[in-house]
Formats: structure tokens, sequence, C-alpha cells
């Protein structure tokens, strides 16, 4: 008679077989974050023109805070105007209102390019840019990440763990 304790030993091994080429088959791919305006700030901020560029988006920031703060005020005149019963006066600063925020829109979206293009000019160095590449690659092969991201306003959550901005930062040093 056929005993069960070989099948079910042959049977255990084939699964445990099969899962283990399955596993080796599978690539996990470990994503890393690197945050370039922080590695530009870190090596560039001397240059002229990184000081241009950030100049330029305090100016851009104080426009926009000044502009908001007139629709604030446009807003609180027309609640006042609402509940003194002017119709007129509160549809002139209705009016208002909506000519301030599409030129708020406007600008931001035209001295947001300009600004963007600005930075984009410091990393614009190929020498700065290879140099960064090469120290973003070298870390990423070194703590065994398959792919690395810029860090922008799109995450609203990641772990510090995958943040290698700063051993990017430290490699930069090193070779210099």
């Amino acid at each position: 008679m056929l005993s069960w304790k070989p099948v079910v030993l042959l049977s255990t091994m084939i699964v445990f077989s099969a899962a283990r080429a399955t596993a080796a088959q599978t690539h996990v791919t470990r994503e890393a974050l690197v945050d370039v305006n922080r590695v530009v700030t870190a090596f560039m901020r001397d240059s002229k023109e990184y000081r241009g560029a950030i100049a330029a988006e305090e100016q851009y920031k104080a426009a926009v805070a000044k502009t908001r703060r007139e629709i604030a005020g446009f807003q609180q005149e027309r609640l006042r105007a609402q509940q003194a019963g002017s119709a007129a006066l509160v549809q002139e600063l209705s009016d208002r209102i909506r000519e301030r925020e599409q030129y708020l829109n406007d600008f931001r979206r035209v001295e947001g390019a300009r600004i963007s293009s600005l930075k984009d000019a410091v990393l614009a160095n190929d020498a700065f840019l290879s140099e960064m590449l090469q120290a973003v690659k070298f870390v990423a092969e070194t703590e065994g990440y398959s792919s690395v991201k810029r860090i922008n306003d799109d995450y609203l959550y990641y772990l510090q763990e995958v943040d290698i901005t700063d051993k990017v930062i430290q490699r930069m040093l090193k070779s210099r």
C-alpha cells in the first residue's frame, strides 16, 4: 500500500519551489525621492542666476499677497454694501472682485511660468546637472533604489526614509 507521507512531502516541496521561483522572478521596485530645489540651494545659492530667481519669487509672492488683500477688502466692502441695501455698489464691487481675481489668475500663470524658467536656468548648468545626476545615481544604486523621483507639490505624504536628498548633497560635497 502507498504511503501518504511521501506524496504530501513531494506536494509541499513542489508548492514551495514554485513560490520561491515566483518570488525570484518578481522584482520589487524601491523608489526614492530627491528634493532638487534643496540640492540647488545647497550648491548654487551664491550664483547670480539663483539669487535672481529667488528675488523674482519673493516679488511674486508679495504681489500675490497684495492682490489677495485687495480682493478681501473689496469683499468686506461688498458685504457692508449688501447690508446697507446698495445694489448698485454691490454690483460694482462684485465686478471689481471678479476683475482682480482674473488678474490674479493671469498673473500667477504668467509670472509662475517666468519664475519656473528662471529656476530651470539655474539647472541648465550642464556641469552641475551632470554632477547632481551622478550623485543621485550613486546613492540610488548604493541604497538599492530602482528609481528616483523629484519631490514636488504632488506628494501629500511620503516616508522620510525614501528622501535621499541629504545623501545626494553629501555625495556631491565628497566629490568636490
